[in-house]
């Protein structure tokens, strides 16, 4: 399953980022079964995406660009 390509479409602004974050986010925890996981260095990036899409002080800028 280590080769298996994921590909979203979608237009800019569309949320694919903010998409595939939150469904990090629960999938590492596990789900009915299914985990995601990735390296160390993409685990940080990620949680780091996720708090930011949280924090709603920030306004429009926790949003990826």
């Amino acid at each position: 399953m280590a080769d298996t390509t994921i590909t979203i479409l979608g237009t800019t602004g569309a949320g694919k980022t903010c998409y595939l974050v939150g469904m990090y986010y629960e999938m590492s925890a596990g789900m009915e079964g299914y985990t995601l996981t990735t390296d160390d260095d993409t685990d940080v990036k990620l949680q780091k995406l996720y708090d930011r899409l949280c924090d709603e002080t920030l306004g429009m800028d926790r949003f990826p660009t």
